[in-house]
């Protein structure tokens, strides 16, 4: 692994973990807390939820080719 990879794989790490938790909690909100479930939304809705799953799955996609 190359200077920086662990940096760009820990940060892809952390977008999906932060995407699954914003979807999660746009659709089970009756278990979460209200500011949480209004920050989700906001990030959701700043550019759609296509928008948001394709630049996850592209960051997910670009680090794992830094395993080859």
């Amino acid at each position: 692994m190359k200077k920086g990879d662990k940096e760009v794989l820990s940060a892809a790490l952390d977008a999906a973990i932060l995407a699954l938790d914003d979807w999660a909690n746009t659709y089970a909100e009756d278990f979460c807390g209200e500011a949480r479930v209004a920050e989700a939304k906001a990030r959701l809705n700043e550019y759609g939820t296509i928008w948001y799953i394709a630049t996850t799955v592209q960051t997910l996609v670009k680090a794992k080719e830094l395993l080859k």
